[in-house]
């Protein structure tokens, strides 16, 4: 099976995802050029991943769901996401995502917290030289560029309100094949627990 770990986001998020799909494909539909092609990510599989595994055999999901389902030690606490930025960059976007504008440290806690966990389980799993977090929410992938579109204006025309999502939970999910795309199950889960 193919796992990651991750926390949710929230209905106001997808409504917000929903809302920037419309406005670039409405600013696409009055180009006089070929539009770029997007995969947008289906709103219902949104989520923030704090840690990748890939393939895991399944005769190891209970020892990595039993890692990943006690309590952890992390207060409830708040995103507020803010804005469309893009990967590698705005000017020829690969992945385009809204980002975290306040509750990153939360995000880093949880995700240290899950490195910390799975360090004795994945082979090769070694926290402290993990790459730096960057938390963030992908929303679409761009599949065919065309180098004409001006993409920063693009983002920002399509640049939703804050939107505020509560994070209460940290999910061990699998990834299944659905019609139309991608999407993802829990498999096992963990509340937050700490205090602030």
């Amino acid at each position: 099976m193919r796992v990651f770990v991750a926390v949710g986001v929230g209905d106001e998020l997808r409504r917000a995802a929903i809302a920037v799909r419309r406005s670039v494909e409405s600013q696409f539909s009055a180009l006089a050029i070929e539009p770029p092609r997007l995969v947008w990510v289906v709103p219902s599989s949104l989520h923030v991943t704090l840690r990748f595994v890939g393939e895991w055999p399944d005769e190891r999901g209970d020892a990595l769901a039993a890692a990943l389902g006690n309590p952890f030690d992390v207060a409830p606490f708040t995103l507020a996401w803010h804005g469309l930025g893009a990967f590698p960059s705005t000017r020829r976007p690969r992945a385009i995502w809204m980002g975290v504008a306040r509750g990153a440290r939360g995000l880093g806690a949880l995700e240290a917290e899950v490195a910390r966990r799975m360090g004795g389980l994945v082979p090769g799993e070694d926290p402290a030289a993990a790459a730096p977090f960057h938390p963030h929410v992908t929303i679409a992938r761009v599949k065919v560029d065309n180098p004409k579109v001006d993409w920063p204006a693009t983002l920002a025309a399509a640049s939703p309100a804050d939107v505020i999502t509560r994070v209460e939970r940290v999910s061990l999910m699998r990834s299944r094949g659905l019609a139309g795309g991608e999407g993802y199950e829990e498999i096992a889960g963990g509340c937050l627990v700490g205090r602030s």
